[in-house]
C-alpha cells in the first residue's frame, strides 16, 4: 500500500510538473492547415555536436518541436572516436522519433568557406554522396535527391555579421537550388538575409545550429526558446511540411520576435488572441471622471504581444503586452477605440511591435472586442 501510495505521488508530481513546465513552443493552427514546430538546422557527435541523436529527439519532445532535421557537416567531424557515415545519426535517432511522434527529417550540412557558406540540405536520401570539394558537385546532389536547400547564417564570418551576396550565390540561385535562408540563426537576426528572401521568392527560416544540450544554451525557466521554423502544413506528414516548406508558408519564431507575411501574422494573431471579459473603471481623482476600459484576452501562443496603441492619449500606456499563454488585459479610454462593422464590435488599433513582416517593418492589428 505504501508503495502505491509513492508511485501514485511520483506521477502526480511528473503530471504537474508537465502540465507547469515553461519549454513547450505552442502556436494555434492558421488559414486551415497545422502549425508545426521545426528545427531544421541540428548537430550531434557525428559532426561537431556534444550529443547522441537521440538526445535531440527527447528535446523535441520536451520543447514542443515537431519536426526535427539532424544535420550534421559532411566536411567537418572532428570526434575521431565515433564512427559512421553520414547517415547514421539519422538512422540512430529514427526509431526513437518514431515512437516519440516527432517527424526526424534526414539532411546534412554542406560547409564549405565563404563564399558560398554553409547550405542544410534537407530531406536528402543518401547524404554519403553529397561529400565533393566542389560545392556545386554538393549542392547539385542534394537538388537531384530533391533536397529543400538552405543557406545558413549567411552574416557567417562576415563583417558585423552583415551578409554578402557573392557569384557564386548568384550561381546557387539562379540553378535554382536556394530554397531557403536564415533570417535567424541561433539568437542572431540577418536584416539584409530577410530582405532577399522577400525581393528573390526565397522561403525565410530559422536555426538554433544547437551543438550542446539545449538545457545549456537556454534558461527555459527565464522563458527562453530556441530559435524555430514554424511550418505551416496540410497535414502532419515530412511530404506535407516539404511542400509548405517549397511553398514559402513559414514563420520565424526567435526570442520574442515572430516574422512572417502579413497574411500569416495577422492569421496568427486571430486564432490566439481571444476576448474572454470586458471591465471598465473611473478615475475618480481626476477633475473630470475618466473612463478607462480593460479588455481582457487569453493569448494561446507563445509570444508575449507587445502593443502600441495608434490612436494613444496620455492616460493609459502607450505600449502593452499580453503576456504569453495567459489571460491578460489591455487598459484603454474610449478615445482609443474604433466601431467595426459587426454590431456591438470594436477594435483598438494597434501596432504588433515584436510581428515583423519586413525588417523594421511592424504589422497593423485590430484588436477586435465585443459588448452586451
Amino acid at each position: 500500500m505504501r508503495v502505491l501510495i509513492v508511485l501514485i505521488l511520483v506521477l502526480s508530481s511528473i503530471f504537474v510538473f508537465a502540465q507547469n513546465d515553461p519549454r513547450i513552443i505552442s502556436f494555434p493552427n492558421i488559414m486551415g492547415k497545422q502549425t508545426m514546430v521545426c528545427d531544421f538546422h541540428l548537430h550531434t557527435v557525428f559532426s561537431d555536436g556534444e550529443v547522441w541523436p537521440t538526445v535531440r529527439v527527447d528535446e523535441a519532445v520536451a520543447e514542443g518541436i515537431d519536426v526535427i532535421c539532424i544535420s550534421d557537416h559532411i566536411e567537418y567531424r572532428p570526434h575521431e572516436e565515433v564512427t559512421g557515415d553520414h547517415n547514421r545519426a539519422y538512422e540512430i535517432a529514427l526509431k526513437k522519433a518514431e515512437k516519440s511522434d516527432v517527424i526526424l527529417i534526414r539532411g546534412a550540412e554542406i560547409t564549405k568557406n565563404m563564399p558560398p557558406g554553409h547550405f542544410n540540405a534537407v530531406f536528402t536520401s543518401d547524404n554519403n554522396l553529397l561529400e565533393d570539394n566542389d560545392f556545386k558537385v554538393s549542392l547539385g546532389e542534394a537538388a537531384k535527391q530533391g533536397a529543400f536547400i538552405m543557406w545558413n547564417h549567411p552574416g557567417w564570418r562576415q563583417e558585423n555579421n552583415i551578409p554578402i551576396w557573392y557569384e557564386e550565390h548568384d550561381y546557387i540561385y539562379n540553378q535554382g537550388w536556394m530554397h531557403g535562408m536564415e533570417i535567424v540563426n541561433e539568437k542572431t537576426y540577418y536584416p539584409l538575409a530577410h530582405k532577399w528572401c522577400l525581393e528573390k521568392g526565397i522561403t525565410i527560416l530559422g536555426g538554433s545550429d544547437l551543438h550542446s544540450p539545449s538545457g545549456l544554451y537556454y534558461d527555459f525557466y527565464k522563458g527562453e526558446h530556441r530559435t524555430v521554423t514554424l511550418v505551416f502544413a496540410e497535414e502532419r506528414t515530412e511530404e506535407s511540411v516539404k511542400n509548405a516548406l517549397r511553398n514559402g508558408n513559414t514563420a520565424v519564431f526567435s526570442s520574442n520576435l515572430l516574422f512572417g507575411s502579413k497574411e500569416i501574422l495577422n492569421s496568427i494573431a486571430d486564432k490566439s488572441l481571444k476576448m474572454t471579459s470586458i471591465d471598465s473603471a473611473i478615475n475618480q481623482k481626476a477633475e473630470k471622471k475618466e473612463v478607462f476600459i480593460r479588455v481582457h484576452y487569453e493569448n494561446l501562443s507563445s509570444l508575449n504581444y507587445e502593443l502600441k496603441l495608434v490612436k494613444h492619449d496620455t492616460l493609459v500606456p502607450e505600449v502593452q503586452t499580453l503576456t504569453a499563454e495567459t489571460e491578460d488585459y489591455i487598459m484603454v479610454t474610449p478615445a482609443c477605440i474604433e466601431k467595426a462593422e459587426k454590431p456591438n464590435t470594436y477594435y483598438i488599433p494597434v501596432v504588433v511591435k515584436n510581428m515583423l513582416y519586413a525588417p523594421d517593418q511592424s504589422i497593423e492589428y485590430k484588436l477586435l472586442f465585443e459588448t452586451k
